[in-house]
C-alpha cells in the first residue's frame, strides 16, 4: 500500500509520512521544508512526537517507550525516482546505488535535535480516544486496554508511571498533563496554536547531589520533593536527573542528563544551557558546583 504512489512521482521532492493519528501544523510543514532547503545534502529528518495518551496527557520522559531515537520517528525523506519502500515499520525507504539498497533515512539525516531547535515536534494521539484503546484491546490484544486507560485519564497527581496503567510498556516512561508543558491538543483547539506556547514558568533543579552526594543535602532535598509532589508547586519543577541517580517521587517531573564530572566543566555546561534552551525554562538552580549559565542562576545552600 505504501508503494502505490512511488510509480506516480516523477521528480525529487519530499516524501512525508503522517499516520492517521499523527498531527503537524501547516507551518510546521512549512519549516520542514525550508530546513531541506537549508541543508540540501540531508537525506531525512528524524523528530521527536509529543506522544498523547490522553487528551491532555502526554509521555514526559525521553529514551523511553515512545521516544526511542534509534527507532522514532523518521518520517520526512528526500524522494528520487527509483527509490523503494522496503519496510513500512519501522519505515525504510531505499536507494538502489552500486548494486545495493541503502537506507536512505541512514544516509545523512537531520538530527531529532536538528528538526527540534526548528519546533518540529509533531502530535501523536495514539490513544486519546476511547475508540483507539478498544481497537487496540482487539487488535493488538492488550487485556484491559480501555479500563486501564480510564484509570489513566482519572489519576490527579503527575507526572506518574505509564507501565502503572498500560503493562505492555515494560521501561520507566512516565506521563505528565500536557497543559503543563504548554502544550495542547490539536483535536481539541481551533486556531494557530503553537507547539511551543507555555503557560507555566518552568524551574529546572540540577539533581548532581544526588550523584555526588548521598548525605544530609539528599535526604533534605528529597524531603523536599516528597513535600512538592503533594502540591501545585511541583508542575513548575523539572529535577535533572544525573545518570539517573535522583529518587523517583509520583508527581514530579524529570528530565534525564549525562552524570556530571569536573574533567568536563565546559561540556556540562553547554548541555545544561541546551537544556535550558529546549525547556524554556525561567531559572536554573544548581547545588555546589559553580558553573556559568546565561539563564537566571541560583545556588542553594543549607
Amino acid at each position: 500500500m505504501v508503494r502505490a504512489p512511488l510509480p506516480n512521482i516523477n521528480q525529487e521532492c519530499l516524501l512525508w509520512q503522517i499516520d492517521v493519528d499523527e498531527l503537524w501544523t501547516e507551518s510546521q510543514l512549512c519549516q520542514g521544508r525550508e530546513l531541506f532547503l537549508e541543508n540540501p545534502e540531508k537525506t531525512a529528518a528524524w523528530y521527536w512526537c509529543h506522544f498523547f495518551v490522553g487528551l491532555n496527557l502526554i509521555v514526559s520522559s525521553r529514551n523511553c517507550y515512545s521516544q526511542n531515537p534509534n527507532q522514532e520517528w523518521l518520517r520526512t525523506w528526500k524522494f528520487k525516482p527509483g527509490m523503494q519502500w522496503v519496510a513500512h515499520e519501522p519505515p525504510i525507504l531505499a536507494l538502489h546505488e552500486n548494486g545495493q539498497w541503502k537506507d536512505v533515512g541512514r544516509i545523512n539525516p537531520l538530527s531529532h535535535e536538528q528538526t527540534e531547535d526548528q519546533g518540529l515536534i509533531f502530535q501523536h494521539h495514539a490513544y486519546t480516544l476511547a475508540s483507539q484503546l478498544e481497537f487496540k484491546e482487539s487488535y493488538y490484544g492488550y487485556k484491559n486496554a480501555l479500563e486501564r486507560w480510564q484509570a489513566l485519564q482519572k489519576t490527579t497527581t503527575f507526572p506518574v508511571s505509564l507501565k502503572s496503567f498500560f503493562p505492555w510498556v515494560s521501561d520507566g516512561t512516565t506521563v505528565a498533563q500536557a497543559s503543563s508543558y504548554g502544550i495542547y491538543s490539536l483535536l481539541a483547539y481551533s486556531g494557530n496554536v503553537s507547539s511551543s506556547q507555555s503557560t507555566t514558568s518552568l524551574v529546572l533543579i540540577d539533581g548532581v547531589f544526588f550523584q555526588l552526594y548521598k548525605t544530609g543535602i539528599a535526604r533534605l532535598w528529597t524531603s523536599l520533593l516528597h513535600v512538592w509532589s503533594k502540591q501545585g508547586f511541583a508542575q513548575s519543577l523539572m529535577i535533572l536527573d544525573r545518570a539517573r541517580s535522583a529518587p523517583r517521587i509520583e508527581g514530579i517531573r524529570y528530565i534525564d542528563a549525562p552524570a556530571f564530572s569536573y574533567d568536563s566543566v565546559e561540556a556540562d555546561r553547554q548541555v545544561l544551557q541546551d537544556l535550558c534552551d529546549r525547556e524554556k525554562c525561567r531559572s536554573f538552580h544548581l547545588h555546589l558546583l559553580h558553573i556559568s549559565n546565561i539563564y537566571p542562576f541560583g545556588v542553594h545552600g543549607l
